[in-house]
């Protein structure tokens, strides 16, 4: 049995294993392994189960039966054994970071942070804990600290691939363009980013002004993400380059396979650019759009100034104003220059009808 289980022969294995008359815990420890190593989940477990009745201390029947339990989606029962070896020996990280992952895969995320801290406490320089703990602050929209456990996981391995992917994306959330770009144009060569990345790659050579970099990573994307924010960003790179007709067809698409929240900025954004091609007539559409999508009194008064320039019928713009006025917006600079046109184009419309 023991020649056999050397030379991974597992079922020779088992077949001397299961022909032993004697249930010592030992004897049922080495039948369980061979049944978990040949897939046979549910004799191993069943077997592990009787291992841990007669010695409560076999430490590897625990782990064996724990991670069985895991890879059948059985948390609880997993969260079970891997707690009964920190009872056996409350000191050793390896099981506090065993509960803390099966607690994270199960969603209870007060013990996951309890189990991964203490793991950290007992061995600070483990960077698969520091990443964990991370991507629990992340989750929980708590960037600063998650930034800084990843800092502390680069500084102990600074080519790590999923150390400098995670860094990027707390810099991301951040808005600390110039590292993110550093930090992902490591990892180029070594993986191929997946869309996600892809897209923060591109935003963030946006925000630094490479917009040719920005422009070649979002166009290849496309082929991988067809979706409204790669368009988006497309849309403004082309804008910043000054291509405006670029821009407009991918805002357009942008606009077309929005499901965010986010359409209202796509349409004021197209807006933009056709006031800046001088295309009042759409503008003023896509600016309602804006408004009517997102609700931003800044959209409406933007429509509105718009309106002042395109009709000659000044009622139209003045209309505009006044419900710009009534969404009560806190814009000072914007609330104070309607206020000052609409005092102008009444007078104004006065003045024209008195002329008549």
């Amino acid at each position: 049995g023991r020649e056999a289980m050397d030379r991974q022969d597992y079922r020779a294995a088992l077949d001397y294993y299961q022909a032993q008359t004697d249930t010592q815990a030992t004897t049922l420890y080495q039948l369980a392994f061979c049944q978990y190593k040949l897939g046979r989940w549910k004799d191993a477990k069943a077997n592990y189960e009787r291992v841990i009745r007669q010695d409560t201390a076999m430490v590897p029947a625990l782990l064996q039966l724990g991670s069985l339990y895991e890879q059948e989606w059985n948390y609880p029962k997993a969260f079970l054994q891997y707690r009964r070896l920190v009872a056996l020996d409350p000191e050793n990280p390896t099981y506090q970071k065993l509960c803390g992952q099966v607690a994270e895969k199960a969603g209870i995320v007060r013990d996951a942070f309890q189990y991964y801290a203490r793991a950290r406490t007992l061995n600070p320089d483990d960077i698969d804990v520091l990443l964990s703990l991370g991507t629990l602050f992340m989750n929980n929209e708590q960037v600063p600290e998650a930034d800084s456990l990843y800092g502390l996981a680069y500084l102990l391995d600074s080519t790590n691939l999923q150390v400098l992917l995670q860094r990027a994306r707390s810099k991301y959330a951040l808005r600390e363009y110039p590292v993110v770009v550093q930090l992902l144009e490591r990892s180029r060569g070594r993986l191929d980013l997946n869309p996600y990345y892809q897209k923060m790659f591109g935003y963030a050579y946006l925000q630094i002004d490479s917009i040719d970099k920005a422009i070649h990573i979002l166009e290849n994307l496309l082929e991988k993400d067809d979706t409204e924010y790669t368009h988006y960003y497309l849309g403004m790179a082309y804008t910043a380059k000054e291509i405006p007709e670029k821009a407009i067809f991918h805002l357009e698409q942008a606009v077309n396979k929005s499901i965010s929240p986010n359409i209202g900025l796509y349409y004021a954004q197209l807006g933009l650019l056709c006031k800046q091609e001088n295309n009042l007539k759409d503008a003023i559409r896509y600016y309602d759009e804006a408004y009517t999508y997102s609700g931003v009194p800044k959209y409406l008064f933007l429509k509105a100034q718009v309106c002042d320039q395109y009709y000659k019928d000044k009622s139209i713009a003045l209309s505009h104003y006044q419900k710009y006025l009534a969404t009560a917006d806190h814009n000072v600079e914007y609330t104070a220059y309607a206020s000052d046109r609409i005092r102008y184009l009444k007078e104004f419309i006065h003045q024209t009808k008195s002329n008549k």
